[in-house]
This record gives C-alpha cells, structure tokens and sequence, in this order.
C-alpha cells in the first residue's frame, strides 16, 4: 500500500496475510520518503496505517501486528489505538 501526495510517494507498507489463520495479519516494513518534509507528513503516515488496517478488516482479520522500529512510529500505532507491549523478552533473527 502507497500514500501519495501530488503524485509524490510518501510512505509505503505491506498488509502479510495469512492462508492458514486468517484471522491474523501483520502490517510491517513501512518505509517513508525521506526527501518528504512536508507538515502533513506524520498525518499521511497515519492515514496509511488506518487505512491499511481498515482493508484487513476487508479480509477478516481480527488481529492485526506489527513491529514499531522507533518511537515515531510507536506513537502512531498508539493515536489509532493499538496496544503497545512492552517486549521483556524478544527473539528476532534478520538473514
């Protein structure tokens, strides 16, 4: 999913469904123009997210995940109501 603003990109991200438990998806690697300075650039990020959370509502999803690399983005996530955990404990392995 892309979020433009006068045919300029402003941030992307994909919704990863699930075949085997579609009750669950996962909204992740959102990446965002970095040459995009504009004032309303936080609110378009925004507006991606919530948008892309109202397609998995399309597909049925139920629970939707993600993992929030900084802060900024954690904020958003917590504006549009999701629950934050605060990971203890976490293994992620990147190849």
């Amino acid at each position: 999913y892309v979020i433009e603003k006068n045919n300029t990109p402003v941030a992307c991200t994909f919704l990863l469904l699930s075949l085997d438990v579609p009750c669950i998806a996962w909204t992740t690697y959102l990446v965002s123009n970095p040459k995009y300075k504009e004032k309303d650039r936080r609110k378009l990020i925004k507006l991606l997210v919530k948008n892309v959370e109202i397609e998995a509502k399309k597909y049925g999803v139920l629970q939707l995940f993600t993992i929030c690399g900084d802060q900024h983005m954690s904020n958003i996530h917590a504006d549009l109501d999701w629950i934050i955990v605060p990971v203890e404990h976490e293994a992620i392995k990147y190849l």
